[in-house]
């Protein structure tokens, strides 16, 4: 039973692929959880018509698209990703997961 579990986390955590970055110090930063088609480190090319696979992805659209009109990494691009993810509600493991991990990224990002 144990082992079922383990791979049952281990595929839910692949899938969302969490990377953790050493940076100076002792100090480590997590990068922006790989979900669906829109939530990671990269932007889609322009013009792209990937659909969004569900809400959180969705909510991941809106932010390259914030991005793209008033520049990568703008407080009020994280700001409103951030509040769009509250509005969420998750219709399964991997979208709950994903939700839960950029809502613990964003909180390093936005200023309190």
């Amino acid at each position: 039973m144990k082992k079922i579990i383990s791979i049952i986390l281990l595929l839910i955590f692949s899938s969302c692929n969490l990377k953790l970055m050493e940076t100076k110090g002792k100090k480590t930063e997590y990068t922006f959880p790989i979900y669906g088609n829109h939530c990671g480190d990269y932007s889609p090319p322009k013009g792209s018509d990937l659909i969004a696979i569900d809400e959180v992805d969705e909510a991941c659209k809106d932010f390259d698209y914030c991005q793209e009109s008033l520049g990568i990494k703008n407080q009020i691009c994280y700001i409103k990703l951030y509040q769009n993810l509250f509005n969420v509600s998750s219709k399964n493991s991997s979208e709950s997961l994903a939700r839960r991990l950029i809502i613990n990224y964003l909180k390093n990002k936005i200023p309190e």
